[in-house]
């Protein structure tokens, strides 16, 4: 054992003298606490406490040596308990101390670690008793490694950093085009800017910095979704997290002009805008343009739709944050509302669209002989449908 005094070695071998010719044994470079010749094949020796690994032995026989490499070693040190296992990432100088064994009979410049972390200050007490100072961090679960000399104790998953936890977001919600400020605060975010980062949903924020330990300054990416998480990260740390945290605006739709358009047009534009322009009704090669004002319709196009009632449109194309244009469906029934579809949002507005109604214009033979079967009525009109509508 490192810290055992006077532990006794024996040696045998050959030519070692008749006498005592001033004998003398070494373990290492390190010679034995007294040596004492016994025969000639025979001498024994008071080796010194040390912490280095396995030793060749040496013995001089007055000015002839006989040496045996690789003989003898010292027990490795053992980590068996911590008195303190949990530590907040930001504390203030935290003492670390343990207990175990063959921590040497005096300070072997003894070094203590976290993870891959040395301690701030390492300090040997005793063969039993070690002490350091735990330096920052943000990992989860660590082990603990104390090396004497050249030999090195270890206990894994030993010792922790509080994970991250948040608090609050504000804002909590803001425009489908982001690039709006997001203000974090939380706990354990650091003593320093250990490469955070932070993200809404399964998107990454724009940029994340660091500002406290409780404070993280954040800028919105692009989104279209409905109410989000956010985690935070923050160094190699697990991500602290809090859900239906954030959410992006909802699609609104406020006007739409004309509002009516006749049943048996093959097709009509139908173009959804947010600009507040002066409304506009024209007809260009029969394709009427139709023009609707609205927010948040997206920053990009997320396969964005457009239908009146229950019917999608035709074809719909994403144009702006404020413009949608779609080809109106053929259709027959009254005043219908007017939805619009940006990734999983949805905005709508009621009673805004309808077809015009069915007309009579001209009755062929308006009267008949009471008994006569079969007679043929024909009647003219417009804006009975496209086809069969029963």
């Amino acid at each position: 054992p490192p810290a055992q005094n006077e532990s006794l070695m024996n040696i045998s071998g050959t030519n070692w003298g008749a006498h005592d010719y001033t004998g003398f044994a070494r373990l290492g470079a390190t010679g034995c606490e007294s040596t004492e010749w016994v025969s000639d094949t025979a001498v024994t020796g008071v080796i010194a406490a040390g912490v280095s690994g396995t030793h060749g032995v040496a013995v001089t026989v007055g000015m002839r040596g006989g040496s045996y490499s690789e003989v003898v070693s010292y027990d490795l040190p053992s980590v068996e308990t911590l008195f303190a296992t949990n530590f907040p990432p930001t504390f203030d100088q935290k003492t670390l101390p343990m207990n175990g064994t063959n921590f040497g009979a005096a300070d072997f410049t003894l070094r203590v670690r976290t993870g891959s972390t040395a301690c701030e200050q390492s300090e040997w007490q005793s063969h039993f008793a070690v002490e350091c100072r735990v330096a920052y961090g943000q990992q989860g679960t660590l082990s603990v490694a104390v090396t004497v000399g050249q030999r090195v104790a270890s206990l894994t998953e030993a010792a922790s950093y509080d994970a991250l936890e948040l608090a609050s977001v504000q804002p909590s919600s803001g425009n489908v085009s982001g690039d709006w400020p997001i203000t974090i605060t939380g706990v354990s975010f650091g003593a320093s800017d250990s490469t955070a980062s932070s993200r809404v949903g399964g998107t990454a924020l724009e940029f994340s910095a660091w500002v406290s330990d409780v404070e993280i300054l954040c800028t919105s990416a692009p989104g279209i979704a409905r109410t989000l998480r956010v985690a935070v990260t923050a160094g190699s740390s697990a991500p602290g997290t809090v859900t239906e945290a954030v959410s992006y605006d909802l699609p609104t739709v406020s006007t739409i002009f004309p509002t009516n358009h006749p049943l048996t047009r093959v097709s009509y534009a139908l173009n959804v805008s947010g600009e507040d322009e002066d409304i506009h009704f024209k007809s260009i090669n029969g394709t009427y343009m139709v023009t609707m004002s609205g927010l948040s319709f997206s920053d990009a196009d997320y396969t964005g739709s457009v239908r009146v009632g229950f019917t999608t449109c035709e074809s719909s194309m994403w144009v702006s944050d404020t413009a949608v244009v779609g080809t109106v469906p053929q259709g027959f029934t009254g005043t219908r509302g007017i939805g619009v579809t940006a990734g999983t949002l949805l905005g709508s507005v009621t009673e805004t669209l309808s077809f015009d109604v069915p007309l009579v214009y001209f009755v062929q033979a308006t009267n008949y002989p009471p008994a006569q079967n079969e007679s043929l009525m024909n009647i003219s009109g417009t804006n009975w449908g496209a086809h069969d509508y029963t």
